[in-house]
């Protein structure tokens, strides 16, 4: 989490990034160059299972993780409902009448960050864990809960908190209301614009693996978003991580149809190697959806 490669057409630059501001005693970096004459997907694959071995690595979670096997119902950007409701409800009733007036045979529904609390900037006024626990009341479906991060990112990085240390009660009661996979969501802001995860070498990996062992604690996977190839490399040590976001948010597409949001070959690649499952995001069912709200990220 603190290296960092970069290649040009001629240039090749990897490393501990400049911005750390001190390496402390015996500290190791190791970097390896991985040739396959079968191919680039062959390579890929190849090295992904080296590293996994390395690793010890499993895919026991991503086999069994219920929103990878079964169809769910999505609420992300690009989504109908994503931050958008029916004329004259709320969040609440919108997402209760979306389980009773769709019929598939969804197995799980995920929230996406129009119900959470945004920190001290959030004047809306709603309760947000009374919210959730009476949707769970009235759908008796496991909850893909998104984005429990948001105390860290939005009053962190927005209201200038400047240190973080791994909480591993970071899912407390999680099963009470149905959880059954938590996203980390805008995993390249949150290292890119967090000063911490540029100048300290080891915060950003005390992170990740102190999230993975509090999912472990309590039973629950966990998927990435917004994800940069060092995150994706990082989940080799932690079990917990089972998929990752291949892809741009569904609405880019939408709104700038030059934007390939379908175009997830070799994102996916990457994943696939290292024992993550890929994720494309949502799409619509329909090439019109009168009145859904687009939002460009």
């Amino acid at each position: 989490m603190a290296t960092s490669l970069s290649q040009t057409i001629n240039v090749l630059e990897y490393g501990v990034m400049g911005s750390i501001l001190s390496i402390p005693a015996n500290y190791n970096h190791s970097m390896i160059v991985f040739y396959s004459s079968k191919g680039i997907n062959k390579g890929i694959r190849e090295w992904g299972q080296m590293m996994q071995r390395a690793y010890n690595r499993t895919n026991q979670h991503r086999l069994n993780d219920l929103t990878i096997n079964y169809l769910g119902y999505y609420t992300d950007n690009g989504a109908y409902y994503y931050y958008n409701t029916e004329k004259g409800i709320n969040y609440e009733e919108t997402i209760i009448n979306v389980y009773h007036q769709i019929p598939l045979p969804f197995h799980y529904i995920q929230l996406d960050s129009w119900w959470y609390y945004k920190g001290i900037r959030d004047e809306k006024g709603i309760n947000y864990e009374e919210t959730i626990i009476n949707v769970y009341h009235e759908i008796p479906l496991p909850f893909h809960y998104i984005q429990l991060d948001s105390w860290w990112y939005y009053k962190g990085i927005r209201d200038g908190v400047t240190e973080w240390t791994g909480r591993p009660d970071i899912f407390p009661d999680a099963h009470d209301w149905g959880l059954v996979l938590y996203e980390q969501d805008w995993l390249d802001r949150q290292t890119i614009d967090f000063l911490p995860t540029r100048t300290d070498i080891h915060i950003g990996q005390q992170w990740l693996m102190s999230m993975g062992e509090a999912g472990e604690k309590v039973g629950i996977n966990i998927q990435y978003c917004m994800n940069l190839p060092r995150h994706i490399l990082q989940a080799l040590q932690i079990p917990r991580v089972t998929h990752a976001r291949t892809s741009i948010d569904y609405a880019v597409h939408l709104v700038f149809p030059i934007k390939a949001q379908w175009a997830i070959g070799i994102s996916s690649m990457l994943a696939d190697a290292i024992g993550l499952a890929p994720f494309k995001d949502v799409f619509w069912s329909s090439s019109f959806e009168p009145g859904a709200r687009l939002i460009k990220n």
